[in-house]
C-alpha cells in the first residue's frame, strides 16, 4: 500500500506495481523518426470495475496519471531531450536512487556499442 514496485523487461517495457492494479508501458520507436516514438499504456486490473463508483476511482486514477504524465515526466524529458543536443549540458548524472536508470543506459549503451 505504501511504495510502487517497477519492472523493466529490456529493452522498451515497464511495469509498474501499483496497490490496486499494474500499469503495462511499452515504448514503441518510430520506424524513420527518431525524435519520436509510440507510448501505450495498459492498466491491468484484477477484474473491471461494474458500478458508477469503481469506474469514477478508475477514470480519475487514470486522469491523475495522464495529467502527471503529460504536464510533468514529458515536459521534463523534452526539455531535456531539446537541449542536450546542442552540448551545453556535457554529461547527465542520475542520482544514487535511479540505479534502474542507470542499469538501463548502461546496457543500450553496450547493446549499440555492440551493433
Amino acid at each position: 500500500d505504501y511504495f510502487i514496485s517497477n519492472y523493466t523487461v529490456y529493452p522498451a517495457t515497464v511495469l509498474a506495481g501499483e496497490p490496486d492494479h499494474v500499469e503495462a508501458w511499452m515504448i514503441i520507436p518510430h520506424p524513420t523518426d527518431t525524435g519520436r516514438c509510440q507510448a501505450i499504456l495498459r492498466f491491468l486490473v484484477p477484474e473491471l470495475p461494474t458500478t458508477d463508483k469503481q469506474r469514477r476511482y478508475r477514470d480519475r486514477n487514470w486522469e491523475i496519471l495522464l495529467g502527471a504524465v503529460l504536464n510533468e515526466d514529458w515536459a521534463v524529458a523534452r526539455s531535456i531531450a531539446e537541449t542536450l543536443p546542442n552540448g551545453r549540458v556535457p554529461e547527465v548524472v542520475y542520482g544514487r536512487n535511479e540505479i534502474a536508470a542507470q542499469r538501463f543506459y548502461t546496457q543500450v549503451q553496450a547493446d549499440l556499442d555492440a551493433s
